[in-house]
């Protein structure tokens, strides 16, 4: 059967597996066997419940104890002991977590942060190290070639994104792509063997439509003079 037709090539292929047989499928059948794990405030929360509680249920048992050697009413006892357990326990703690949760949200909203959920900002704050990637919110899709390594030379190239500036520098000094053969046919190779299609966007910048490695290496080979006209405004 003809394959999906991608933004780079085509071509054709065999089904061997669909839906949960897939490796797709497999990946999303390991993510419904994640489980929710207890924030960090929630297990400081249940310690101390459990130290609590025990510290309750001594001072019970102490005052029952104390109780019985005055001599007093078994049943009498027992009832004291029970409203003191009850009197140790904080029942506001849990609205003074919530209530300073809330606080926390207040604060990072005034810092542009938007949080859906109270446990969000204790946990956000426990956070040491972020590793993460979005595209198109924290990265722009875009790839640039920043070095380029011949049997003669290795040459670092400047410019960011897919804008047609930058220059080649050898040793720090701007050199000319034309005067070194290798650098030269590297480039061309690159433009002759690449199908990534840089245009203008609506911000007034440069946009590739097709694929961001092959767009980079388009544009730095466009800078280069290789074959002037192929990036957008690229060629010297």
């Amino acid at each position: 059967m003809p394959a999906q037709r991608s933004s780079t090539a085509g071509g054709w292929g065999v089904v061997v597996a669909t839906g949960m047989e897939t490796e797709f499928g497999k990946i999303a059948g390991l993510s419904q066997l994640v489980t929710a794990e207890a924030t960090p405030l929630s297990r400081q929360m249940d310690v101390l419940g459990r130290d609590i509680g025990f510290i309750a249920l001594g001072i019970a048992a102490l005052a029952v104890v104390v109780g019985l050697l005055q001599e007093r009413g078994l049943l009498e006892m027992f009832l004291v002991g029970v409203s003191l357990a009850v009197a140790v326990i904080p029942e506001g703690l849990p609205a003074v977590v919530t209530l300073t949760l809330a606080i926390g949200i207040k604060t990072m909203m005034q810092k542009n942060c938007l949080i859906r959920r109270l446990p969000a900002s204790e946990t956000l704050g426990a956070v040491s190290v972020i590793c993460t990637d979005k595209t198109g919110t924290l990265t722009r899709n875009e790839m640039a070639v920043v070095r380029v390594k011949t049997p003669g030379a290795e040459v670092t190239v400047t410019g960011t994104g897919y804008a047609p500036e930058g220059e080649f520098l050898l040793d720090g000094r701007a050199i000319d792509p034309g005067d070194y053969p290798g650098l030269r046919q590297f480039l061309r190779a690159v433009l002759l063997c690449n199908h990534a299609t840089i245009a203008h966007d609506g911000d007034g910048g440069m946009a590739d439509l097709r694929d961001p490695d092959r767009g980079g290496a388009r544009c730095r080979g466009g800078e280069g003079g290789a074959l002037p006209g192929r990036c957008p405004g690229g060629g010297r």
